[in-house]
């Protein structure tokens, strides 16, 4: 059943040459594939691919509700349906499964079918929960800026949500990454770190001081644990953290536009080896993280040059990712909250990149694998066996030890020096045993990747 509360609707053409405001947008790496004006208000955003392969962007639109946009031909968007505001400004919408989870300012959370897309129905709510900001991960649904600090509710079941506990203290916005809850303070100045191995029960493992409002985690190489937090706020920017030990966080950068001093970062999303961030008025930019401790703007959708006339909060509010593309592409939903108030949709195309895997069994051994690499080439792997261990992608050269280039462990027949194969890959395995416990072995590459020379993600395992 449609529900469209005179929601005004255009869709302008295949591609953008000048901004809605006249001026050619800003761009690096991003193609414009469509604008919809939306004709109410623009908060929050997420994107969904049904059963169907049908693919939505679902936009959240304060006292206009929530509504689903087919976007399957991205040229053309079409309205789908709307679920309307219970309460007072409907601010956030996160995915799990089949269904979607809403959070309102004022009013009851609520649980979305999204099987069809085409008929929305609310299938249950949480009474009363009034919500800032929501997380949905692994069964759980995480409310923000409540009643003593930031609930957790079990929705192993959509149908019937039950809270399972309650972590004090303010909050803004939460991450869930497997066994850790991330919560970003919302009047202080700190990112909380929780291990909910135990979900009944948090426990607080630290603290990192920074990232009041929001953050996103990457997982590196060998499973070093990053995270990004964010400060939203005149002159926020964004800091990136190993979180390997939740216990003892280390900074390792920072990530700032030019003109970040005037203006916010708002939130950030995990996309694979990149981080997709809404940067309020200098919109979307995409910050390649794979060398945490030197993050990489690689990726730029901005229209509105100089920040013309930009508020503190105005532009982008929510920019998420929606599938992968062939090449490495991906495809991104991109929110605008400027008058007149749209989505874009985008596509990102990265530059060409190499990419590390790395995996052990614990029982010090390796196996290592590049890929990305243009075929029959020479690269150069720069590895480090370190004791005690460095923090993660600090180290003094291109952030491993300063041992890379003359540690060649030829005994264990890893050269420095290796030629791709017709794929542009190499891989080698070391046995078991090859690293002593207490020990943990770094590695970077360099090759050509599109005919320019380019490092790999670092990566570690640790023994």
């Amino acid at each position: 059943m449609n529900r469209y509360y005179g929601l005004a609707l255009l869709v302008l053409g295949l591609s953008v040459t000048t901004t809605l405001i006249g001026q050619p947008p800003i761009q690096l790496n991003t193609t414009v594939r469509s604008t919809t004006l939306t004709g109410s208000g623009m908060a929050d955003l997420w994107t969904f691919i049904d059963s169907q392969g049908r693919e939505f962007a679902l936009i959240c639109q304060s006292s206009g509700g929530m509504s689903a946009w087919e976007i399957t031909n991205p040229a053309t968007p079409v309205f789908a349906d709307n679920i309307p505001t219970t309460g007072s400004d409907l601010k956030d919408i996160k995915i799990e499964g089949n269904y979607g989870f809403i959070c309102q300012e004022s009013g009851d959370g609520m649980v979305v079918d999204l099987t069809d897309p085409y008929n929305l129905n609310v299938v249950a709510t949480v009474p009363g929960i009034g919500a800032h900001n929501g997380e949905v991960g692994d069964g759980y649904w995480v409310f923000c800026s409540v009643p003593g600090g930031s609930q957790i509710w079990d929705i192993s079941n959509p149908l019937n949500p039950f809270l399972v506990s309650t972590v004090s203290g303010s909050s803004h916005d939460a991450t869930i990454d497997g066994d850790r809850l991330y919560i970003h303070s919302f009047s202080g100045t700190q990112t909380h770190v929780y291990d909910i191995s135990n979900i009944a029960s948090p426990q607080l493992l630290s603290s990192i001081p920074y990232g009041n409002h929001s953050g996103a985690t990457y997982t590196a190489p060998g499973g070093q644990r990053i995270v990004m937090v964010c400060n939203e706020t005149g002159g926020g920017y964004s800091q990136i953290w190993d979180v390997t030990d939740g216990s003892n966080p280390v900074y390792l950068s920072s990530y700032q536009t030019p003109g970040w001093a005037s203006i916010s970062v708002h939130n950030p999303v995990e996309m694979g080896r990149y981080i997709c961030i809404s940067h309020y008025a200098d919109f979307l930019r995409i910050v390649d993280v794979a060398n945490p401790s030197t993050p990489q703007e690689v990726g730029i959708f901005d229209p509105v040059p100089n920040n013309a006339g930009a508020g503190l909060f105005s532009g982008c509010w929510g920019a998420v990712p929606l599938k992968e593309l062939a090449g490495g592409g991906h495809r991104i939903v991109v929110g605008n909250r400027n008058t007149p108030v749209s989505f874009y949709v985008i596509d990102f195309t990265p530059p060409p990149a190499i990419d590390l895997a790395m995996s052990t069994t614990g029982a010090g051994d390796l196996d290592f694998t590049l890929s990305g690499v243009d075929p029959f080439t020479t690269a150069y792997n720069l590895i480090s066996v370190q004791s005690p261990i460095l923090p993660f992608g600090s180290a003094p050269f291109l952030g491993i030890g300063q041992d890379a280039f003359f540690l060649l462990i030829a005994n264990a027949g890893a050269p420095i020096q290796v030629a791709t194969d017709a794929q542009g890959q190499w891989s080698i395995s070391l046995p078991a045993g090859a690293i002593a416990p207490g020990f943990a072995m770094d590695v970077v590459s360099l090759g050509l990747a599109g005919g320019q020379y380019r490092l790999s993600p670092v990566g570690r395992i640790g023994f």
